[in-house]
């Protein structure tokens, strides 16, 4: 089986995952009092916007960025999971912000895909 994908938004998807992964379960000692849940939230979906938007472009197919996309959730669900090993704390609202960014960012690329063919390989 070929996988149909674009190595630099795959090699870009890579890093992004591993950046946030690394910055989410690194401990903080004094978080920022932001006075708001919602900036929180904000950039759960706005980070997890992006590496979907990256996984999107690294496939070039949609099967391939479905599972790059669902490869994305499962992992964010795995760094929630793990936090409280490293002081950080577990909280089901930022995997449905996490999951909201990534709904986002398919929504996104298939309209931006439907808009202009040229830029799909299907």
């Amino acid at each position: 089986m070929k996988l149909n994908y674009s190595k630099p938004f795959l090699y870009l998807w890579m890093i992004g995952v591993g950046v946030v992964t690394v910055l989410s379960l690194t401990p903080v000692k004094h978080v920022p009092d932001l006075g708001f849940l919602v900036y929180d939230k904000f950039l759960h979906l706005s980070c997890y916007f992006v590496i979907a938007i990256l996984a999107c472009l690294a496939g070039s197919k949609w099967n391939m960025r479905y599972l790059l996309c669902f490869m994305t959730l499962l992992i964010s669900v795995g760094i929630e999971f793990l936090q409280p090993i490293t002081g950080r704390s577990f909280d089901e609202l930022d995997m449905v912000a996490n999951l909201l960014g990534i709904i986002i960012a398919i929504c996104v690329t298939k309209l931006f895909l439907w808009r202009f063919p040229a830029f799909s390989s299907q």
